[in-house]
Parts: C-alpha cells; sequence; structure tokens
C-alpha cells in the first residue's frame, strides 16, 4: 500500500516472551479460540509528541513493559500505560523514516525503514547498525526468537542479523526475481514472506535461501492485490491480510493458502495483523479514517471492532496482558481492551 508516494508496510507480528497472554481468543477451549470473550471499544490515546507530517506512525512494537512506536524522519516515541500517554524517545541517527520495530524479547528493539538502528534503553537513544541492507527501503521485519532478525523489501531484497541488528548480510534469493516484499512473519521452524501480487515464498534456514510458497488466493495481481501483513499462531497457522480487504491463512507453513473473508467493503486496506497468543487476530487499517477487525477462527470469517477514532491506521502491537495499541497518520493513536 503506498502513502504519500512511500511504499508503507508494517510489522505486524508481535513475539511475547515470559508473559501469561491474555486476548480475546479463549485459552481453555474452542479451535482457534473460538467462543472468546467480546473487546471493549477503541479510545483514542494520547498526544503524540510530534504533529502533522512529522508524526506519522509506521511501526510499533512492544516490549519492556512499553510499546515503541516510529515513523516518518526518524522520530520515535514510546508509551508506558498503554497508550494513554506518549513520551518523545531518540530520533534514528540517520534520520531516515522508520516503517518496521521488532523486540527479541531480551531488551532490545531493531528498527528500520532505509537504514537500520537498535535501543538496548526502551526508545530513549538508538545506536545505527555498523553494516545496513543494500536493496532500499524496508517494508518488514521478524524475529525467530532465538537470534536471527529478517528484513524484507524493496527488489526482491532480503537481510538478516543474528548479533541484534549490529551487522546485516544482504541477499537476493527471492524466487520471484526482483519483485518487492512486503510482509514476513516467522513460525513452525520458518520465516513465511509475501508482497506483490500476492506471491509468497518460505524459508527454513533463516532467509539464506527462499522455496516459492502458494498463490495468493484471490484474483488479480499488482500492487492492488498484494499481501501487506502476516502473522503466525503459535499452533502452525499463518494469517495474511492485504489490500481491498483481502484475507487468507495457512496451515502447512505457507505452501498452500486458503481465502478467508474479504472485509473493509473489499476497497480499503488492510495494513498491519497482531496476534494475542491466546486464539485471537486483530488487523487494522483504512481509507480516510482507520479501521479495525478481529477474527477468532484463524482468519475465515472477521468482525468489525467499530470506530477507532482515528486516521488510517499502519502498525499495531500487543502488551500479553489484554491491550492493543494502534497508531496511523499524524500521529493518531489508540488502543482497544480484550478481556
Amino acid at each position: 500500500m503506498k502513502k504519500n508516494g512511500i511504499l508503507v508496510v508494517l510489522f505486524s507480528t508481535v513475539l511475547v516472551f515470559g508473559l501469561l497472554v491474555v486476548g480475546c481468543g479463549n485459552p481453555s477451549g474452542g479451535e482457534n479460540g473460538n467462543g472468546g470473550t467480546p473487546p471493549g471499544a477503541w479510545v483514542a490515546g494520547g498526544i503524540y509528541p510530534y504533529t502533522g507530517p512529522s508524526g506519522y506512525i509506521y511501526g510499533i512494537a512492544y516490549g519492556e513493559g512499553r510499546f515503541i512506536a516510529g515513523g516518518l524522519y526518524g522520530n520515535t516515541a514510546y508509551t508506558t500505560d498503554g497508550g494513554v500517554t506518549w513520551t518523545a524517545g531518540g530520533n534514528l541517527p540517520s534520520n531516515e523514516s522508520i516503517s518496521v520495530i521488532a523486540y527479541d524479547g531480551a531488551g532490545r528493539f531493531v528498527a528500520g525503514g532505509t537504514d537500520m538502528a537498535y535501543t538496548t534503553d526502551g526508545g530513549v537513544t538508538w545506536t545505527a547498525a555498523t553494516t545496513r541492507s543494500y536493496f532500499g527501503s524496508i517494508y518488514d521485519i521478524a524475529y525467530d526468537g532465538a537470534s536471527r532478525f529478517v528484513v524484507v523489501g524493496a527488489s526482491g531484497g532480503t537481510a538478516y542479523t543474528t548479533d541484534g541488528g549490529v551487522n546485516w548480510t544482504t541477499l537476493f534469493n527471492w524466487p520471484y526475481s526482483s519483485d518487492t516484499i512486503l510482509s514476513i512473519a516467522y513460525g513452525a521452524g520458518r520465516f513465511v514472506a509475501a508482497g506483490q501480487g500476492g506471491k509468497t515464498a518460505y524459508s527454513t534456514n533463516g532467509g539464506v535461501t527462499w522455496t516459492a510458497g502458494g498463490t495468493w488466493p484471490h484474483v488479480g495481481g499488482g500492487f492492488d492485490h498484494s499481501i501487506e501483513s502476516i502473522a503466525y499462531d503459535g499452533t502452525g497457522r499463518f494469517v495474511a491480510v492485504g489490500d481491498t480487504g483481502r484475507t487468507a491463512y495457512s496451515t502447512d507453513g505457507g505452501v498452500t493458502w486458503t481465502a478467508g473473508e474479504t472485509v473493509l467493503d473489499g476497497h480499503c486496506a488492510f495494513t498491519a495483523i497482531v496476534y494475542d497468543g491466546v486464539g485471537c487476530f486483530v488487523a487494522v487499517g483504512g481509507d480516510d479514517t482507520g479501521l479495525a477487525y478481529y477474527t477468532t477462527n484463524g482468519g475465515v470469517t472477521w468482525t468489525g471492532l467499530g470506530e477507532t477514532h482515528t486516521d488510517v491506521l499502519w502498525g499495531i502491537a500487543y502488551d500479553g496482558a489484554g491491550r492493543f495499541v494502534a497508531g496511523g497518520d499524524e500521529g493518531t493513536t489508540a488502543y482497544i481492551d480484550f478481556e
């Protein structure tokens, strides 16, 4: 999906380490969390410390008791009260825009968009990577829960780091030549990625090589039918969302995909998806205003979450204790609690 001339896809998979996770799914019964408690309503978040174009939020992640958000011009901010108030964080050293942020479960966040950087103090300061990716814009990031981050982006480029974002190895092994890669998630021992025209692939060796996966089960091609974000449920299912409200899921590691319900009236775009750990996926996006949907049956059907009180939403993260925080255009934020 393009915004202000920049193709933006956001980090959407949040790994929650060492937490008792409670969400909208039913932890004690029902396949894929069927029967979960309905959520509350969205609440407009606190004043973001940047306004106008400087306030666009394209990436958001949770860890160390805080949500960290980032966007244009390398601006970052964090909240330690679930989105009620926000504090300005450090800028990326290059001042390049941020499109992705991920957390490693051990105190480190990695962020980037063109250049990469990392923080070990909760976003107060950022350190530039020693080596970076060399394929231009980065559109998504995933972490394997052990030591490896993988980023994907323009020109079929991928890169990985095993030292917390200090050094990156860039590769061009995407099986669809130079097509843009928009989304990536990790689960079941593999990275699953997708992008332009609904093309998918998976890697079982940490992003070094890729195997072509199943085709996006929706008619069409180009960016209007691209896969914008993917999340994994921890039990073998990947759920993907894309432009024009299309959804799909895979239970075989991305080898094949099954169409889920098309929502958002079939014309607004999903931009990001996150999983809560116990059966519920929440996806956000929008057109002129922010929109959100959730599924408790693994992406087969989706239910609207009502007015988000925001402009278009570009990123969402989950805190492991019932709260989702989302951010989007011009510093608009919102949060919602699931019982």
